[in-house]
């Protein structure tokens, strides 16, 4: 392409990538010279893929090799940042690269709200959403994508702090402060991503499991102690802050049954005990149960224990007589 002359740079750069510097004699970089430059740039890609990643950024060029070279190296070690986006093939002229800022920020409580349940699918889907939209088809500036993705992961961690275990919170601060700022692609930035929120949402599922189990057991004694009132599944919901459709399902996890028909079972099993005592008559067993109606409490006793509380009571009576 012309006469050419390259300087390695001593050291790496920030992601761990090494770097030289390649003056290239040319009267023009026209779409023909381009072409031939990305048809190289693949060929040499393809020769070194054994040592690593090959990319390629190109700075303008300059009339004045002594007035215009730095800025064109900054221009070129700039479009070469770009190449941390797969879709540029590893070559990226410094003149296609958008000025634009990171776009506008996305919804970030969908992904927050997501990890809040088990569907580990629709957290890494958000995820990626977010980022594509972030990444504005590789024209945002890397360093930039990866603030936000480190930001993020700190918020998450802060938002969660009393519940993650030390396992994930470490995670999370290896990923944000460490991990994150080594990525040398686009491709390692989501993996990175999608096994932190991998361990934080695991670490989430687990804790909201320990806390259903502690919920359900205060809510059994919560009834037990209720049962002459009103108890619904709305009511106990709202008195344990859950959302009822929710708190329903955790119940019958927990319990293998439905809320009414554990409410139930304990206003029958209520009833026996009341029965046994024999202090009382059946209306006032009746609603010391929670039911208003004596007709209804005597049908809902019958269809549980397959006789009338009349016919429960006798029987508890005969027994004693013949013991």
């Amino acid at each position: 392409m012309g006469e050419a002359l390259t300087v390695p740079l001593s050291g790496t750069l920030e992601d761990g990538r090494q770097a030289a510097v390649t003056l290239v004699g040319l009267r023009r970089l026209d779409g023909e010279q381009r072409g031939k430059a990305r048809a190289l740039a693949a060929a040499l890609a393809s020769d070194w893929a054994h040592t690593g990643r090959l990319a390629h950024g190109i700075g303008p060029a300059s009339p004045s090799l002594l007035a215009g070279a730095p800025q064109a190296y900054l221009l070129a070690r700039r479009a070469c940042s770009y190449n941390f986006y797969e879709g540029w093939n590893g070559l990226v002229f410094s003149d296609e690269i958008s000025s634009s800022p990171l776009a506008a920020s996305p919804d970030w409580g969908r992904l927050y709200e997501a990890l809040k349940g088990d569907d580990a699918a629709l957290v890494l889907h958000i995820c990626g959403e977010i980022f594509t939209q972030l990444a504005g088809g590789g024209h945002a500036v890397p360093m930039l994508l990866k603030e936000k993705a480190s930001l993020m992961l700190l918020q998450i961690r802060s938002d969660n702090q009393d519940i993650l275990d030390r396992k994930a919170g470490q995670i999370l601060a290896d990923t944000a402060t460490r991990l994150i700022r080594s990525c040398s692609s686009y491709k390692e930035l989501m993996a990175r991503l999608a096994k932190a929120l991998q361990e934080v949402q695991l670490a989430l599922s687990l804790s909201r499991q320990d806390q259903g189990e502690v919920v359900i057991t205060e809510c059994l004694s919560w009834i037990r102690e209720h049962t002459k009132e009103e108890v619904t599944l709305e009511r106990a919901a709202d008195y344990f802050h859950f959302n009822p459709s929710y708190f329903s399902t955790l119940f019958k996890s927990r319990t293998g049954r439905t809320f009414s028909e554990h409410v139930t079972a304990v206003r029958m099993k209520r009833a026996k005990e009341l029965l046994a005592e024999d202090k009382l008559r059946i209306y006032e067993i009746s609603v010391e149960c929670g039911f208003q109606d004596p007709k209804y409490f005597c049908r809902v006793f019958k269809k549980y224990h397959s006789m009338s509380p009349k016919t429960y009571k006798h029987v508890l009576s005969q027994r004693k007589r013949e013991a």
